[in-house]
């Protein structure tokens, strides 16, 4: 799980309490999530709690055009959706951030989510006091009575950035002898911040001044600053802010006090791209001269395929280098199972179709169905689209397939019946258990063929193994003990060392023994495929069992 996704969405929970003065009732529902029972059922302000988490955790999976800088969009009050009243990312100094902090004048009503881009906590204010809540606080609170205090703790004890010197401190164990001496002084380095303010959205239309942003970037913001932090937070810089935010006005400000960005400018189109900063991406694109930064083009395209942003995708075909780096690279027919399967990675169905027409119609030269089919297989873009859980992405690689039969045998519907569970993505798993019951025959076959070992079973999804269960999925003794376990407590998953046993025993399957789960799968289809042959032609008995099954590719005719 992406820790500093589920901190990001905390954070905008709790903005989302605190704004309606129920700060004591999110503590109540944090302790109550703490102290459930297993098998115990969630009331319905603890359903809705999670259910905000989720949205505000991974807000791409809810809309393509948001990630994590932008996930409030996701939360509302009283229907109305929250948004940042304030927005500011940059690297500069502590000194410059507790002035910042004092700009901003933080009111009780009020709330602010800070991020470094591994973490993020929420501040509020309360009788004077800022009130830090950090997932990672034993008690899930601190307060602070001043803006320098404020920062000191966001810089050293949530964030962690220690800068250069603290690379050397920390190898030899010095910073705590240190600190004294080198706070003070700043010597760890700037500080790299994002910082919304969230009010009520009953009190947009009241009056309320803030910093202007301008007036900021003028005052503070630094080209060649660097947040560095061991704990992941490296090289933040204030170009990398921008490009995060899509601050076109703070990639100017950058140019206007003598930034260089011509060494960086494919990875500044590739991170916009993957973001979707679409004022700023055209900025950078605009700038690409070099015949050396032309030929990296295709990187941007597959980080705005591969993240489904549609935007991004516009952007870079209205682009002159990049509308010719589209038809005469990316849409050869060699290049087509690479950049379908970073479509279907995206999990965004509309990119994917375009990139499916595009083929088809400018292709070069352009592919015909049977082609197209052959390029889905060839570079697993089903696969792909498993993995972005996108079920309309699978089932428009497969409406595709189904235009040439035989395309979807009972082979490759097992393995990607196995590829979902492994996945442990329900509605997957539905689809490919719905396909295989449109196949002819073969059916009873092909759930009997599926053997899940404990590891898997114990990871899987409790809803998956009942389903699996109802179409006669037959599992082992110790499979079905863990689905037991499951049934008796659903709401809990296996104690740590049981799942560390599994996996050292599924190590020592798939490792020491070169043994692969899916091919074994496969493996006892076929064989019981053949027995199958034996059994129906009885006169061919002879021929059957002493010539082997063909290949994968040839068995897709039916039982």
């Amino acid at each position: 799980m992406n820790k500093s996704g589920v901190c990001n969405g905390l954070a905008a929970g709790y903005i989302k309490y605190a704004l309606q003065g129920q700060i004591d009732q999110f503590q109540t529902i944090l302790n109550t999530i703490a102290n459930l029972p297993p098998n115990a059922e969630w009331n319905e302000d603890v359903y809705s709690f999670a259910k905000d988490v989720a949205k505000s955790f991974m807000p791409e999976e809810y809309d393509k055009t948001l990630n994590q800088l932008n996930n409030l969009a996701t939360l509302d009050i009283a229907g109305k959706k929250l948004a940042p009243a304030f927005d500011l990312a940059m690297t500069t100094s502590d000194t410059n951030w507790t002035q910042i902090l004092k700009e901003i004048a933080l009111r009780d009503d009020e709330a602010m989510i800070v991020r470094s881009v591994n973490h993020a906590v929420a501040i509020s204010k309360k009788a004077g006091n800022y009130i830090i809540y950090d997932p990672n606080y034993r008690g899930g609170f601190k307060a602070f009575r001043s803006e320098r205090e404020v920062i000191h703790e966001l810089h050293f004890n949530v964030f962690g950035y220690t800068g250069m010197l603290g690379f050397v401190t920390d190898s030899l164990d010095l910073s705590d002898a240190l600190s004294p001496i080198a706070v003070p002084l700043e010597l760890y380095g700037p500080l790299g911040l994002h910082v919304q303010v969230v009010r009520h959205p009953e009190q947009s239309n009241t009056p309320r001044s803030f910093p202007d942003i301008g007036g900021l970037f003028e005052k503070y913001l630094n080209t060649d600053q660097a947040a560095l932090s061991s704990a992941g937070n490296y090289g933040i810089t204030n170009m990398f802010w921008a490009i995060l935010l899509d601050n076109k006005d703070a990639v100017n400000a950058l140019y206007a006090k003598g930034f260089k960005n011509d060494r960086h400018l494919i990875s500044a189109c590739m991170v916009a791209a993957a973001v979707n900063a679409t004022r700023v991406l055209p900025l950078f694109l605009s700038q690409i001269k070099k015949e050396s930064d032309i030929s990296h083009l295709p990187e941007v395209f597959m980080e705005a395929l591969g993240e489904g942003r549609q935007e991004a995708l516009a952007i870079l075909l209205q682009d002159s280098n990049g509308r010719t780096c589209f038809e005469d690279i990316i849409l050869m027919r060699g290049n087509a199972a690479t950049y379908l399967h970073g479509a279907a990675a995206g999990g965004n169905r509309d990119v994917l179709q375009y990139m499916l027409d595009a083929y088809q119609q400018e292709g070069a030269p352009p592919l015909n169905e049977k082609a197209i089919a052959e390029k889905i297989l060839a570079g697993n873009a089903i696969g792909a689209a498993i993995g972005s859980k996108s079920v309309a992405c699978v089932n428009l690689l497969y409406q595709q397939l189904k235009k040439i039969p035989g395309e979807i045998d009972d082979l490759v519907l097992l393995t990607h019946l196995l590829q979902a569970i492994r996945a442990n993505q329900l509605p997957m798993v539905e689809f490919f258990i719905a396909e295989i019951h449109r196949l002819p025959e073969c059916q009873e076959l092909l759930f009997e063929a599926v053997k899940l070992n404990p590891s898997l079973v114990a990871k899987t999804d409790i809803s998956i193994l009942r389903l699996l269960q109802a179409n006669h999925v037959h599992f082992s003794p110790t499979a079905q003990a863990i689905i037991d376990k499951k049934e008796s407590h659903p709401a809990s998953s296996l104690s740590f060392l049981d799942s560390l046993i599994y996996e050292i025993t599924d190590f020592i399957k798939e490792v020491l023994l070169k043994r692969d789960e899916t091919e074994e799968n496969i493996h006892r289809f076929k064989t019981m495929k053949s027995g199958l042959f034996k059994h129906k032609s009885p006169k061919a008995d002879e021929a059957i069992e002493h010539s082997p099954l063909p290949p994968s590719p040839e068995i897709g005719q039916p039982c």
